[in-house]
């Protein structure tokens, strides 16, 4: 099992649906701070959920998933009742294989939004490659293809890992 090539396909793929409620307004460009005298002309910024959320996806594309973590925290803590920030601190922490770290992040996502497929998308991968739980991760599998959109390419991968009694077996190279 290619645990490496696991992260990769969860990382892009969670982040795509994970961050879409929070990705609205303007792009923080070239990985700059969005609250420094650069990003700004020297006039004051206010960071805000969607800035923190931006910076934590550009820090795990970099492969730095301790920034992204920091990134991600920061986000939690202007909106600790919503899930979508939880679910990439959940990744962020998953990078860095803190396993039950992320567990105990993405349970919390998971009770604040239910109907979140990609919670359990993640949930999956955490629990086969972090928690060695592949009775746990059938399970999630099996929700996620139960809430996710009829036609999304994400329940393609999902349901391979399924037919392989919760083993993915990578036929690509990194």
């Amino acid at each position: 099992m290619n645990r490496r090539v696991d992260l990769k396909i969860v990382v892009a793929i969670s982040f795509a649906t994970l961050t879409l409620g929070f990705l609205v307004g303007s792009r923080v460009g070239g990985g700059s701070d969005p609250a420094s005298p650069e990003a700004t002309g020297g006039a004051p910024h206010a960071v805000g959920v969607e800035e923190y959320v931006q910076l934590g996806v550009q820090a795990l594309d970099q492969g730095d998933p301790a920034t992204a973590e920091r990134y991600f925290r920061s986000a939690v803590a202007l909106v600790p009742s919503a899930p979508g920030p939880r679910g990439d601190l959940a990744v962020s922490l998953m990078a860095q294989g803190r396993w039950v770290d992320a567990d105990r992040e993405l349970t919390e996502a998971q009770r604040l939004g239910p109907d979140r497929p990609e919670l359990y998308f993640v949930e999956g991968v955490m629990a086969r490659d972090g928690l060695a739980d592949t009775v746990r991760a059938r399970a999630a599998w099996t929700r996620f293809l139960e809430l996710a959109p009829e036609g999304s390419q994400d329940t393609d991968v999902v349901q391979e890992w399924l037919s392989g009694q919760g083993e993915f077996r990578a036929t690509q190279s990194e």
